[in-house]
């Protein structure tokens, strides 16, 4: 996909642009699949969708590599320390 001037000069004055017939039906699809793994909802049952959010890891699940991960240690005091494990210098402090 080329970007013209016009759209170029479209996003920087709206913020936005839409081109179409961008992606195959086939990556639309698993697009679509992809978002309704992530979701607290049914995807066969409309009245499972409203007020429905991304899934959230239960208490203990540990997270896929490459993922926003964090490492939590224990602090003296009783403070938990926990920060990304990448590429952090200065950890944030819970209570």
């Amino acid at each position: 996909m080329t970007l013209t001037a016009e759209d170029k000069d479209f996003f920087k004055d709206n913020g936005y642009l839409v081109k179409h017939d961008t992606l195959t039906e086939d990556q639309i699809q698993a697009g679509i699949d992809e978002i309704w793994k992530h979701l607290e909802a049914e995807r066969d049952d409309p009245s499972s969708w409203l007020n429905a959010g991304p899934i959230r890891p239960k208490c203990g699940d540990t997270p896929e590599k490459g993922g926003d991960s964090h490492e939590t240690t224990k602090a003296s005091g009783g403070v938990r320390v926990e920060g990304p494990k990448r590429n952090s210098r200065v950890p944030r402090l819970l209570r």
